[in-house]
């Protein structure tokens, strides 16, 4: 301990000895810790982070060119689905996020944002609950809009009567609102609107 104490009487005294020197390392040291700290929290998000759902472990996603696990638009399903019944105990199916301009039926507004089809075991299967509403208009000849956390607080101002407003879509119709997922759930990456339906083509 008194080695310790002498060291640093010693590096104090000649840090004040040398004003400009200590200044510059420590603004230095500054700029590499933030320059890091600002390269690996993006990186650690996206990357290393675990996925916020449970049981993350067990998720697996299917994609690619293989035409043996493609979502088949024709039949409305997976093709060789009892292959993949074998391997995994919940199947869902979501396509790529579409920019969609749509009107808010009560308020008038008019804006355009990234819509998501989804099957109804969606959310399920990824082990998430509304913050608000329920999922129970998805499905059989229903669909709904389950909305992010991010537009409702945006579009909404965080009212709860958000839930049964309708969004009227061209070629869709009025659609009602019956969700809104928690402020952490991002999935797909910065998606507003999810479409949850039973009646569902990766085409749509």
């Amino acid at each position: 301990m008194r080695v310790l104490l002498m060291d640093l009487r010693h590096a104090w005294r000649s840090a004040l000895r040398q004003p400009v020197a200590t200044l510059s390392i420590i603004a230095l040291l500054a700029l590499g810790i933030g320059g890091i700290t600002a390269v690996f929290n993006p990186i650690y998000s996206t990357i290393f982070a675990p996925l916020p759902f449970p049981q993350p472990e067990q998720l697996a996603r299917i994609s690619g060119g293989s035409e043996q696990w493609m979502y088949n638009n024709f039949y409305g399903g997976f093709q060789h689905e009892d292959v993949l019944d074998q391997i995994f105990s919940h199947k869902a199916v979501f396509a790529q996020a579409s920019s969609v301009k749509m009107r808010i039926a009560e308020t008038g507004k008019e804006l355009e944002t990234d819509v998501l089809n989804v099957t109804e075991s969606f959310f399920e299967m990824l082990g998430v609950k509304p913050l608000i509403g329920s999922l129970s208009c998805c499905g059989g000849n229903h669909s709904g809009y389950v909305i992010s956390h991010r537009f409702w607080r945006r579009e909404f101002a965080q009212k709860p009567d958000a839930i049964g407003s309708y969004v009227f879509t061209p070629g869709v119709g009025l659609t009602p609102i019956v969700g809104i997922m928690p402020e952490k759930f991002n999935f797909p990456f910065n998606t507003d609107i999810w479409r949850c339906d039973s009646v569902f083509t990766a085409g749509d």
